[in-house]
This record gives structure tokens, sequence and C-alpha cells, in this order.
């Protein structure tokens, strides 16, 4: 079992299915509340299963979040019996398919655009969890997503020192087309869908 909550503090326990969660929901909450990952770090966590430790953790938590889009299958043996609020990370995103199936990927958060909607979701379940530090949460999350962007903007700038193939260069003479972002969300979605997951879906922030 992993670092899960029931620490005997006064603080809000706080439980997250693993620890880039509770990396994310650090940088939000503060030190306003007490945040445990249910697992520990380089655990496998599609395979993952609860101990009767970490049920009992669940049921002293007054806030569980999770990935979804199928990452904790075993989830459901936390909540059964927990009487802690639920909150799913992903929720409003629209996941790329595993490639060659109609299976959502999971790992939303590699991209640092859809990372923003993670830290809303956080935000917005500590500031129902804990109302009168609502003002700090958007504060954190304010300077956590600027952040973020400047990943996603490293990253585009990086992406879009690559060299156009000479085919794609030849076919835009041809159609006297510029060479603008399209070419480069071509590509960057290509190469997502094929090799890199949510690496490839970055766009630039607008958030």
């Amino acid at each position: 079992d992993g670092n899960a909550p029931g620490s005997g503090s006064d603080k809000a326990q706080v439980m997250t299915t693993f620890t880039i969660l509770e990396d994310m929901t650090k940088e939000v909450a503060g030190d306003s509340v007490e945040v445990r990952s249910l697992t520990s770090p380089g655990a496998e966590i599609h395979g993952y299963e609860p101990t009767p430790h970490d049920v009992a953790a669940a049921e002293r938590a007054d806030l569980i979040i999770s990935n979804g889009l199928g990452l904790e299958h075993w989830g459901h043996k936390l909540t059964d019996n927990s009487p802690a609020a639920t909150m799913v990370a992903t929720d409003g995103i629209t996941p790329l398919p595993i490639a060659g199936t109609d299976n959502p990927n999971p790992h939303a958060w590699m991209s640092p655009a859809l990372a923003l909607t993670y830290v809303d979701n956080i935000t917005k379940a500590l500031s129902d969890l804990e109302p009168e530090h609502a003002d700090t949460y958007r504060h954190n999350a304010s300077e956590y997503k600027k952040k973020i962007n400047k990943v996603n903007t490293d990253l585009l700038d990086g992406l879009a020192t690559l060299p156009e193939p000479p085919h794609t260069r030849h076919l835009r003479g041809r159609l006297q087309l510029p060479r603008q972002r399209g070419w480069l969300e071509g590509r960057v979605h290509l190469a997502g869908q094929q090799r890199w997951g949510y690496h490839g879906s970055a766009d630039r922030p607008g958030r």
C-alpha cells in the first residue's frame, strides 16, 4: 500500500490515486489540507489492488481524487464504503483513443494543455470541500497554470523548429499555402497518435 491519508491531522484529508495527482493537488492546496497518494512513486496503477489498509484510509478521507478514463478499474473498492466526496480529474476532457482500439487513453495529464483541466477540476473540488480557502486555491491554481502554460509554450516552440518534410513543402507550394500552424498541428496530431500519445496534443495556452 502507499501513503494514504489517516495521519490524525486536524486538516481535511485528501486521497489521490497516484503521485502525479498528489503533486498537482498539493500545488493548488498549499498547506491547507493534508494530501496523500494511495500509491507510491513508480507503482503500476493499472494493475494495482487496494489493500485493507487502503480501504480503511479511504473511509477516513474527506475527498478522493482519481484520474478516470479507465485508469483505476479498482477505484470502486475505495469509494463503495467511504463517505468521502469524490472527483474525477479528467472530467470535461475528450480523450484520445489508445492506438488500434476504441478505449480511451487515460494519460491525459501528459498534455500540458489538458493538465489545465486537471487543475480546474482540482480547484473546484477543494473549494467545494473547504469554501473558506477557495480564494487561496484559486490563487495557487492561477500561479500553477502559469507554470504549465510555460511548459506548453516551450513544447510548441521546440516542435516548430523541426524541419518540414520535403513532400509537405512541395504540396504547400502547389496549393499556395503559407507555413502556418495548420502544418504544425497536423504534424503534432500525427506524432501524438503514432508515438507520443498526449505529448502530441499540445495547443497554445488560452486559459
